[in-house]
């Protein structure tokens, strides 16, 4: 089980070990493998171990996308609304303030990641004002409210 476990963490390269066991008792010619039974079945084990951890590796790979996608789903929602992809005003004299509202629906903080660039108290201009109030701790997750 030990080896199991290290050779699916070891990827792709966990993959080559337990195959290489099987395809060396195969690169034996025919005749000279009947002589070595024990070794015929450590090689079906292993080849059936390597299977067994390559459907893994595809079940997690499988698992992650769809972990992945399901949070690009739930950001559709704030992509498709005009008010959540608010940025400041272009031109703008630094320092000015203004008050923006942003809903509930507007305050999921994952999805602002690719549309906001600054941090702390100063944003750059292209940032999302909902995103950056997110980031910022001015409003908070699943709450919404008002921003200045």
């Amino acid at each position: 089980i030990l080896g199991w476990f290290t050779c699916f963490l070891l990827g792709p390269f966990g993959l080559l070990c337990w195959f290489a066991g099987w395809a060396r008792h195969y690169q034996r010619p025919r005749e000279e493998r009947h002589l070595y039974p024990k070794e015929a079945a450590v090689a079906k084990l292993s080849c059936l171990t390597g299977f067994t951890a390559f459907g893994c590796h595809l079940f997690l790979a499988f698992a992650v996308m769809g972990w992945l996608h399901r949070g690009s789903r739930l950001c559709v929602d704030v992509y498709e609304k005009p008010q959540c992809m608010r940025r400041p005003i272009p031109g703008l004299p630094v320092g000015v303030q203004f008050m923006v509202f942003c809903s509930k629906e507007c305050s999921m903080g994952g999805c602002y990641d690719d549309y906001v660039a600054g941090g702390r108290s100063m944003y750059n201009e292209d940032s999302l004002i909902c995103g950056a109030a997110l980031q910022s701790g001015a409003v908070q997750e699943g709450h919404g409210g008002v921003v200045l």
